[in-house]
C-alpha cells in the first residue's frame, strides 16, 4: 500500500540558497539589519488582521438577518442595530477573556466586560419588543 503524504508536516530544514537575506538601510545605520522575511511577515500579518475583521463583520451581518429585509421588503435598520449589538457583546466577551489572562487589571476587565455583555442583552430584549428596563 502506498504511503500517504502528510499535508500538515512542515519542513524545518533550510537550504543554503534560501538563507535569510538582510537589507541595510541607506541612512548609514549599518548596525541595524532588517530581514526581508520579517518585513513580508509584518505586511502579511496586517493583511490577515484586516481580513479577520471583515470576516467577522460579514458573519455578524448574516447572523443579524441580512437577507430578511431583502426578501420581505422591510428596512435595514434592525440589521444595522443587530450588528452593533453583536459587536458590543463581542467586545464584552473579549474583555472577560482578557480578565482571565491579565494579572493587574483583572477586576476592571471583568467588570467592564460583563457590563458590555449586559448592555448587549438589554438591547436584544429591547429589539424584541420586551424591554428589561422601562424608562
Amino acid at each position: 500500500m502506498a504511503k500517504k503524504k502528510n499535508f500538515f508536516y512542515k519542513k524545518t530544514k533550510q537550504t543554503d540558497s534560501k538563507k535569510e537575506e538582510t537589507t541595510k538601510p541607506s541612512t548609514g545605520d549599518s548596525e541595524k539589519n532588517i530581514p526581508k522575511q520579517r518585513l513580508t511577515t509584518e505586511k502579511s500579518s496586517k493583511i490577515l488582521s484586516g481580513i479577520k475583521y471583515v470576516y467577522i463583520t460579514v458573519f455578524f451581518a448574516l447572523l443579524a438577518g441580512f437577507f430578511s429585509p431583502l426578501i420581505t421588503g422591510h428596512s435595514f435598520d434592525l440589521v444595522i442595530i443587530g450588528v452593533i449589538v453583536l459587536f458590543v457583546g463581542l467586545g464584552g466577551a473579549i474583555l472577560v477573556y482578557k480578565a482571565a489572562t491579565s494579572e493587574k487589571l483583572r477586576m476592571i476587565y471583568l467588570g467592564s466586560g460583563f457590563a458590555l455583555i449586559t448592555t448587549s442583552l438589554i438591547f436584544i430584549y429591547d429589539i424584541m419588543g420586551k424591554p428589561l428596563i422601562t424608562f
